[in-house]
């Protein structure tokens, strides 16, 4: 019954994201990834404690696809987040169709773990996977998703001026936690092939310290009302020097 209701969850943190065609401006947008990233995380970090208890392969592909969704979830935060602090054009109707067809690639393999359950072996409290299989795979998508995201993240980072770098320091602190544990906890995978129950708890732990940090960042500083504003440094990078001055006037000249 519990794993029926973890799979549930986990759809609709999936479907949420067709959300974004009633959103028209680039900063709901932003705030809905946040909000998303903030109720995925809790929910990954209960499956990690349900999982180190109870080692099922049921309970693995279960983990798998959550933590397929998470990360697409996570990547669209970080990449939007960015986005909106270094560009200013509009999303295209096409990118966001781009984003819903990856959401369903990253949802067909919980249809096939239903149907084609992988083999997964236990071993001394150890879950033992094949090469080139589902586990292996899914642990590459995990690995990109969050280096891709540390880079996104990174770049949103250094477009903040010192003021705003205070508002969401924890934000990226919590944000660069996750993709380090998570990021570490994959490249586990792919290189020893297996699923140490002790990781799960680790990683429970990582990801609660985490939310708590971004939770805490989004109600000191009220993230969820903020205006995204594009850097001065991007626009100074794409615009000709000459007109510069009529650009950027100073307040006190300003009609």
């Amino acid at each position: 019954m519990l794993i029926h209701i973890f799979y549930t969850l986990n759809l609709l943190l999936l479907f949420s994201c067709l959300l974004i065609f009633r959103l028209k401006t680039g900063e709901r947008r932003v705030s809905l990834s946040v909000v998303q990233a903030l109720l995925g995380l809790p929910l990954l970090a209960g499956e990690y404690l349900y999982l180190t208890y109870y080692q099922e392969q049921r309970i693995v592909l279960l983990l798998l696809f959550s933590e397929s969704v998470f990360a697409l979830v996570w990547f669209y935060m970080a990449h939007r987040l960015c986005r909106e602090t270094v560009t200013t054009a509009i999303e295209s109707r096409l990118s966001l169709f781009i984003q819903i067809f990856i959401g369903i690639v990253v949802a067909a393999p919980a249809g096939y773990c239903l149907i084609c359950r992988p083999a997964i072996q236990i071993s001394d409290e150890r879950l033992i996977f094949d090469h080139y299989g589902l586990v292996y795979f899914c642990a590459i998508f995990l690995l990109v998703s969050m280096l891709g995201s540390a880079w996104h993240l990174e770049e949103f980072w250094r477009t903040l001026d010192k003021a705003r770098r205070w508002e969401y320091k924890f934000l990226v602190v919590g944000g660069y936690l996750i993709c380090g544990a998570l990021g570490w906890a994959a490249s586990y995978r792919i290189t020893y092939l297996r699923l140490i129950p002790n990781h799960f708890l680790l990683l429970a732990v990582l990801l609660l310290l985490a939310w708590f940090l971004m939770c805490y960042a989004v109600a000191r500083h009220r993230l969820l009302n903020r205006k995204m504003f594009i850097s001065r440094k991007v626009v100074y990078s794409f615009v000709p020097h000459p007109f510069l001055p009529y650009i950027f006037v100073p307040s006190e000249l300003s009609p």
